[in-house]
């Protein structure tokens, strides 16, 4: 079976049976005096909810080493990418020309060429767009609007060593093998709903991937981890933390950590909350205040 037509559409299920109510783990080793900590992001909260919940900052300046997806949170880097590869021109098969016209003009202010976006690329960034501005997840004027970026800025604050799991271009190269099989074709529908009320003076909140319910969901911590179910997307999330979890083993077992990732890493039996237990650890939801 196909996964959902959206990365966000994971987190919404209906019944919150395992509820921790927290997105922050706190995470130690019987055999050492270790105290590390992991948090569950949302990548479209930005500052202002981080600073809402100071053991984040607190815990984080204790770290010796902070883990983040990547260290690269930078648009201009991923337009760069982006727009460096050859022009495909297939998405004029399946809209309109004004419709090619007014998603033109729209990548265009974002300093990206609409030719070189794939089908998952341009969806998802309309769909990060859609929650931070409609769901209001970003406050207007906002310094630093993404989750992960402000605490990157945060370990310089407090001179706390910053690692990558991956770079901008293995993200990329990702999203696109999760999603190979996503077409123009195939989702114009999704692209058009989400350029059409980011643009509207009366957005439709309530969009089938419901976003501004995850959003609200996830600022009141009514989150379900669903440990005993598996993830559908594999190569974005079940082989991503296997990869991860092999990699930050080996720095909790001598040094105070800090892992910061998206909540869906978090979640199900091959999540990293499950896959540190595997290991021997010591993985506990921590209070928010």
């Amino acid at each position: 079976m196909k996964e959902k037509i959206s990365i966000f559409t994971l987190f919404i299920f209906c019944h919150l049976f395992y509820s921790q109510n927290t997105i922050l783990w706190k995470i130690t080793y019987p055999e050492n005096d270790k105290t590390s900590y992991l948090v569950g992001t949302f990548h479209q909260y930005g500052e202002s909810f981080v600073k809402k919940y100071p053991k984040i900052e607190e815990y984080l300046s204790k770290s010796d080493a902070a883990f983040f997806e990547n260290l690269t949170i930078d648009t201009l880097a991923t337009n760069k990418i982006i727009n460096s590869r050859k022009t495909d021109n297939s998405i004029t098969k399946y809209f309109t020309k004004s419709q090619i016209e007014k998603l033109e003009n729209y990548t265009n202010k974002s300093g990206l060429n609409l030719y070189k976006l794939t089908p998952i690329e341009l969806l998802f960034k309309l769909q990060q767009k859609y929650t931070r501005i409609i769901c209001t997840t970003v406050e207007k004027n906002e310094k630093n609007g993404h989750f992960d970026g402000f605490l990157i800025k945060l370990s310089d604050k407090h001179n706390v060593r910053k690692i990558g799991f991956e770079t901008l271009e293995k993200q990329l190269e990702l999203l696109n093998k999760q999603y190979e099989y996503f077409t123009w074709k195939n989702q114009r529908k999704n692209i058009l709903h989400y350029f059409e009320n980011i643009n509207s003076s009366k957005p439709n909140k309530n969009d089938k991937e419901n976003l501004c319910g995850f959003a609200e969901i996830y600022k009141n911590f009514d989150l379900d981890y669903q440990f005993d179910k598996s993830s559908t997307l594999k190569i974005l999330v079940t082989e991503r933390n296997t990869n991860w979890i092999n990699e930050v083993i080996p720095q909790l077992k001598q040094k105070n950590v800090f892992i910061a990732v998206g909540y869906m890493h978090l979640m199900y039996k091959d999540g990293l909350i499950n896959q540190l237990r595997k290991n021997g650890f010591i993985v506990e939801p921590e209070k928010m205040n």
